[in-house]
């Protein structure tokens, strides 16, 4: 049996490994702000270009305000190999902070790790945590709210706070229902509409990214709440794109599904079972992935140039999606 994670008293976390480094970023923000200041007359647009077209190259969100609901923790743990355990918010603020984006982080707790957060503020940009409760219409309204007030507006809302609870089958009481769909649904849907009277008026290049899951398509046993709370976000955000291209409001909004990943709510279960935890492993062509390996695809969401894409569903899943249970499928991975 695979050793539960231990706390992380000790714990240093590890730059990401992709994008520019640290310095470099420092040096490219020096080198713009002094040009801004000499420069003042020149629009950010205009002077931007200039850069570019020197063939410097910029973080794909350099400038950008971003927001994410559920990319915190009061404390974090450790796997069996070492590695800090990342919630999927965790790693999408991190890769965000890289590629140039000042982040408001976020958790239903009084406080995060601070040493998670020096971390987070070693990259250069902005990064600030806010304390909200996302299954409330009050914490959700109140977290954009305060997000655009910290940052002087707000270009990129992404809504990852989520939970897990199974009632026993066939029963579900109200408060169970509730458990599930406050936070997986009904706070997601309050976010969105606040981030839109926000931002909506004056939007340019906006943009919401949801969290959902492949849970949304493909359901599984012990996942009734769960994966109907994710199929009906996933309706939610078909319609908003809908309305949003309709009013001619530049806000693009888009799902994430992840398939099955390592992250502090799912490792221990995971691993329990070594015979378990192989099986699952040969089911997916790509194995069981970590936060890490899907935050670029939020940046790739989050950038003004995505222009063309809006009400979508990226998969995630490491082609779990793709994959039939059966035994040629289910051999150890080399």
């Amino acid at each position: 049996m695979s050793p539960a994670p231990a706390p992380a008293a000790a714990l240093t976390f590890q730059k990401l490994s992709a994008g520019p480094s640290n310095s470099d970023l420092a040096a490219l923000r020096e080198a713009l702000n002094a040009l801004a200041e000499s420069l003042a007359e020149i629009s950010p647009e205009r002077l931007l270009g200039l850069l570019q077209q020197t063939g410097l190259r910029l973080p794909e969100l350099y400038g950008r305000k971003v927001a994410i609901t559920g990319s915190a923790h009061k404390s974090y743990q450790v796997d069996n190999t070492g590695q800090a355990l990342l919630g999927i918010g965790d790693a999408v603020a991190e890769c965000m902070l890289m590629e140039g984006a000042s982040v408001i982080l976020n958790s239903f707790t009084p406080s995060m790790d601070q040493a998670r957060l020096a971390h987070l503020k070693s990259y250069g940009p902005r990064c600030e945590y806010l304390q909200a409760d996302l299954s409330t219409r009050e914490g959700a309204q109140s977290f954009v709210e305060k997000s655009y007030r910290e940052l002087g507006g707000l270009d990129v809302l992404v809504l990852n706070a989520g939970t897990y609870f199974e009632p026993e089958f066939p029963g579900c009481t109200d408060e169970e229902y509730d458990r599930i769909f406050n936070l997986n649904l009904k706070g997601p849907m309050h976010a969105i509409n606040r981030f839109i009277e926000l931002v909506g008026p004056d939007a340019k290049a906006a943009r919401i990214i949801v969290t959902s899951s492949i849970n949304a398509q493909l359901s599984e046993s012990a996942h009734r709440l769960y994966d109907a709370s994710k199929a009906a976000l996933e309706a939610f955000v078909r319609s908003t794109a809908i309305e949003l291209g309709q009013r001619g409001i530049d806000i693009r909004i888009n799902c994430i599904a992840p398939g099955l990943l390592y992250t502090p709510l799912t490792y221990q279960a995971l691993t329990a079972d070594p015979v378990q935890q192989a099986r699952l492993e040969a089911a997916i062509p790509l194995g069981i992935g970590r936060a890490q390996d899907i935050a670029r695809a939020y940046v790739f969401l989050a950038k003004a140039s995505t222009e063309y894409m809006t009400g979508s569903v990226l998969d995630l899943s490491g082609g779990l999606r793709i994959a039939q249970a059966t035994e040629t499928n289910l051999h150890p991975r080399k």
